[in-house]
């Protein structure tokens, strides 16, 4: 072979392993994943609730910000006040960064408090960021007569409290309000969704709690405008802005053991719309589905979406949820056990036994047959 074949054969042979070593530099296996693979975005709550429309909004945005675009798609799945979706995301989901959930702050701290359903360790889930510090509200309508807490504390009678599940916001911060603060509440459980708003409007019930400040400005505006839905407590750590002349229940906080019982109760919410993946999904991924949420909490698009559905947008990190979360559950033992005994009050009655309209009540569970 002459000197110039040679130099020929040569060129070529590193032209070729040139392209080849540009190709695998250009190749993004985080993106050729979730190209192929695609993303389900669990909503650990009933679909027509606040949690399944901020998950809707979020995964209309997000997959611009993911390697490889991904098709998000939207799996509701309601059930004991977001155990049920927990349960599904910590045992049963794909460990791979192909399945994320929005679940429901009280869940995540059902272990802690010993409920043997939660067979899941919220703290060693691959958290992704949270889209709003929610603000819980308490409220009544306006026929009970009652305008603020110490009427209700003084009641001659219990107001009737609407609730979902044990485990929901509804219930426990209901019960928690009876219990430290002497509120003359009963409550009925089993409204799940908009059919507690459906039994408050047609009478049924009388109040409700665990209601978040977006839930107000979508579902419940133009009663609270009509002065129909009365505010009397504000249920976080922090006290809104927006809502300056409703009492905060910090207020109420006679001690440091009380604050610490009221954060366990109300300040869950500060991560009230948490967007987790299962534990243990590659690391890789959940940095790019870290990174991507951050980046569309900040996306004009997303955040115009948000605001034309009336969802309050107050990010926090991945690092920030885990954070609340560790923290509350290194408070002392006597402290988790007093939260835990106000908020598992024993409900007055389940609304299958109360309610006038039974349609207003959950789905009845079918009972298998034995065989």
């Amino acid at each position: 072979m002459t000197l110039v074949r040679q130099t020929i054969h040569l060129g070529t042979a590193a032209l070729a392993a040139l392209s080849l070593s540009v190709g695998l530099a250009a190749a993004d296996p985080i993106a050729d994943f979730y190209k192929t693979k695609g993303i389900t975005l669990i909503a650990a709550s009933s679909p027509a609730g606040m949690y399944a429309a901020y998950a809707h909004v979020l995964s209309r945005h997000m997959s611009r910000h993911i390697p490889g675009n991904p098709n998000i798609v939207v799996k509701a799945m309601p059930g004991a006040g977001g155990i049920t979706g927990a349960n599904y995301i910590n045992n049963v989901a794909a460990k791979d960064g192909s399945i994320i959930a929005v679940i429901p702050a009280e869940s995540l701290f059902e272990p802690m408090f010993g409920n043997k359903k939660a067979k899941y360790d919220s703290t060693k889930f691959s958290w992704i960021g949270n889209m709003d510090k929610s603000i819980g509200l308490c409220a009544v309508w306006h026929t009970t007569g009652i305008n603020k807490i110490e009427e209700l504390q003084a009641a001659k009678k219990g107001v009737i409290f609407g609730s979902s599940s044990a485990a929901s916001a509804t219930t426990q911060h209901a019960n928690a309000l009876k219990v430290l603060l002497g509120a003359k509440i009963n409550v009925i459980r089993g409204y799940a969704g908009r059919q507690l708003k459906l039994a408050l409007e047609r009478g049924e019930v009388e109040g409700r709690c665990g209601l978040a400040l977006s839930m107000l400005q979508v579902q419940f505006a133009d009663h609270y405008k009509s002065g129909r839905l009365k505010l009397i407590l504000q249920l976080a750590r922090k006290k809104s802005a927006e809502l300056p002349n409703v009492p905060h229940i910090y207020d109420y906080a006679k001690n440091k053991k009380m604050r610490q019982m009221f954060d366990l109760i109300y300040a869950r919410q500060e991560i009230g719309r948490s967007v987790t993946a299962p534990p243990g999904i590659p690391k890789e991924r959940l940095a790019a589905l870290q990174k991507a949420f951050q980046v569309t909490m900040k996306d004009p698009k997303f955040l115009a979406e948000a605001k034309k559905s009336h969802l309050i947008i107050t990010p926090s990190t991945a690092a920030q949820v885990k954070e609340i979360l560790q923290q509350f559950a290194s408070y002392p033992p006597d402290v988790i056990a007093s939260a835990r005994k106000a908020m598992m009050k024993p409900a007055s009655g389940l609304c299958k036994e109360t309610a006038k309209d039974p349609n207003l009540c959950g789905k009845k569970k079918k009972k298998k047959r034995k065989k």
